[in-house]
């Protein structure tokens, strides 16, 4: 064995351990440490259809303050846009991905909701004749359908005015778009994929984040118990887990697609103007008729979270995993010990952080969902997004609180190199 003599800096020590080398952080070293074992795990998420910018910040800002939501947001991904549906044509797995939208008049909506009911809908004659095709199609209410303020659209989309474009919901019948031209009867290769490059940077930030954690094993644990700053990486790591997963099952979709509607073609004689469209809706066929001349008719759910097994079957499988970053701090830190230099507002803090960075996480989801209810006009989005913030921010608290409390422990152990 060679010796060598380097200089080291003030407050270098090995915390009792002669293959542990540990100097003082520095800014650049606690940057570093946030950026690696946090935020790009937290920029790891998969996106949605045509995801637009500022929802995508949001999420990526929700991931980093509130773990649990990354978990979450995979979670649901999973179950309701699941690859192995076998017999989808491509279309009908972007619907299934809620990757389709198709252009709505106003009169269409505020028509079809006078028709009430959960599992049934009765429809006039008066609204038949209003809009008959979202009647016969959407058999009784498009009140839950998803509306697109913001969003990245395949090709030309340039509506009128009173013209809504909204997602197509899963369930509905769907055929080829045969156009007028033959330029418009050429099939359009719908562009996705299932990020496998995106999958293996979240493996790399696995593994990196396993080591953080592997590295907190011994004296750090001792010191700083269930506190630990190492052990604050796991939410995170398991996050990219699930969320590799996510991206490698589910596939993703960099823009939206456009069917064409019957409202699409009274649009086009208003003034708007349409390209890039991939299919056409096949309106439904009016069922029994009844002496009032009323038309009863099922219901398609406009969302797939109309399914109530859909949104139990979520909320139990979150809820499992959220026991898994718990159980594992719990393991490696003995029960939950508080270790010997912890203070109270540590673990008051890190504690926080795992809890409501778990909870809150149903919070975030939900108006992460909203800004896709949102009032179909940029300006009413971006209202609808602050207020999201505003009421989501003070729930970054706890996990802001617990990175202070990160970069005191940082500062006071050290950044250690262990030569083994």
């Amino acid at each position: 064995m060679t010796n060598f003599t380097i200089p080291l800096p003030n407050g270098t020590t090995n915390h009792g351990n002669p293959k542990l080398v540990c100097t003082p952080a520095t800014t650049e070293d606690l940057f570093v440490f946030y950026i690696s074992n946090y935020f790009i795990h937290a920029a790891t998420l998969p996106t949605g259809p045509g995801e637009s910018k500022e929802e995508t910040l949001f999420a990526i800002l929700n991931a980093l303050f509130i773990p649990g939501f990354g978990i979450l947001r995979a979670v649901r991904r999973l179950v309701m846009y699941p690859s192995v549906r076998q017999g989808l044509s491509p279309v009908d797995r972007a619907c299934a991905s809620g990757a389709l939208c198709m252009i709505v008049h106003k009169n269409t909506i505020d028509a079809l909701k006078t028709a009430t009911g959960d599992e049934k809908a009765l429809i006039s004659d008066e609204v038949v004749a209003s809009a008959n095709w979202a009647a016969e199609t959407f058999q009784g209410t498009l009140d839950n359908t998803r509306f697109l303020p913001v969003r990245d659209i395949h090709g030309v989309c340039q509506p009128p005015e009173d013209y809504l474009l909204c997602v197509v919901p899963f369930g509905v019948q769907l055929k080829p778009f045969s156009g007028p031209t033959t330029e418009a009867k050429k099939p359009y290769v719908l562009s996705s994929d299932y990020s496998v490059v995106k999958a293996l940077f979240s493996l790399v930030q696995i593994v990196l984040g396993s080591i953080t954690i592997y590295r907190s094993r011994g004296d750090q644990i001792t010191q700083y118990g269930y506190a630990s700053f190492g052990l604050s990486v796991v939410p995170y790591v398991f996050m990219s887990v699930v969320n590799a997963i996510a991206t490698v099952c589910a596939p993703t979709f960099p823009t939206m697609y456009m069917i064409r509607t019957p409202d699409m073609d009274r649009a086009e004689g208003d003034g708007g103007h349409f390209d890039g469209v991939v299919a056409e809706l096949v309106p439904g066929k009016p069922e029994e008729e009844y002496k009032d001349g009323e038309t009863k008719r099922e219901k398609v759910p406009s969302t797939m979270t109309e399914r109530p097994w859909t949104f139990l079957y979520i909320v139990l499988i979150f809820l499992l995993s959220l026991a898994v970053p718990l159980g594992i701090v719990g393991a490696l830190s003995g029960n939950f010990g508080q270790g010997l230099r912890s203070t109270k507002a540590q673990r008051g803090w890190i504690m926080s952080w795992m809890l409501i960075g778990s909870l809150s996480s149903l919070i975030a989801l939900f108006f992460q969902l909203a800004l896709r209810f949102a009032p179909p006009t940029n300006e009413h989005y971006g209202w609808m997004l602050f207020i999201a913030l505003c009421i989501v921010a003070p729930f970054w608290v706890p996990a802001i609180g617990g990175m202070v409390s990160v970069s005191g422990q940082l500062k006071e152990y050290g950044i250690c190199t262990r030569f083994d």
